[in-house]
């Protein structure tokens, strides 16, 4: 087995799935839209950064990247913002879990990232 293209991918997918499982982990589990939004949110970036630890692929960096975003906005968005836990870590792993991603973008593309469309 070879290893992987970027460190962060391996790292991304476990964001991802702290990010899934958070609504048990910190006990919002009852509350349904953070509990949605972390599943579905931290689903998306564990299979995006698994599928990329085995073949990169620029637009599933930016697949990881974007769903780390909807996770810091979602507070926000599904008006969960005053569930203090559940907003922290949507905004904590969110920010990682986008951040990873953009590094992953930068050094692969330069100081000028390309949007997914097309070749390269």
């Amino acid at each position: 087995m070879q290893s992987p293209k970027h460190w962060q991918d391996p790292l991304n997918a476990a964001v991802g799935i702290v990010l899934a499982a958070s609504p048990w982990l910190v006990g919002y589990a009852g509350v349904r839209m953070p509990a949605a939004s972390a599943l579905a949110l931290g689903g998306v970036v564990a299979l995006a950064a698994i599928a990329s630890t085995f073949a990169s692929r620029r637009w599933l960096d930016w697949v990881q990247a974007i769903a780390g975003g909807v996770a810091m906005l979602s507070p926000w968005l599904l008006e969960f913002s005053k569930r203090g836990d559940a907003m922290i870590v949507h905004l904590g792993l969110g920010a990682v879990a986008a951040l990873l991603a953009a590094s992953v973008l930068v050094s692969d593309d330069g100081p000028h990232l390309r949007l997914p469309l097309g070749r390269r």
